[in-house]
């Protein structure tokens, strides 16, 4: 799945993952990525935005500690079907 956000500002005095979780979370809020929606694998994402993996994976921990997103092992990573937009 490749999402489309914007691109990230490295120049940006605010962390890439941070970055992330905004682009992320506001496309949920605005409806362009639907609860229930699969969301790419970590590395997926890493490649897309051109971030390291490790940026990637602590951007989803924290939509999960936000509760927008849900991991399902062996699956993958969901917008939170309980997610309220």
């Amino acid at each position: 799945m490749n999402m489309r956000l914007p691109p990230l500002d490295p120049s940006s005095n605010v962390p890439l993952q941070d970055q992330l979780c905004e682009r992320i979370s506001l496309a949920i809020a605005a409806g362009r990525i639907g609860t229930g929606t699969r969301l790419p694998s970590c590395r997926a994402l890493a490649a897309q935005m051109g971030v390291a993996r490790n940026t990637a994976i602590a951007a989803y921990q924290r939509l999960i500690s936000d509760g927008l997103v849900v991991a399902t092992p062996r699956s993958g990573y969901f917008v939170d079907p309980s997610a309220d937009p």
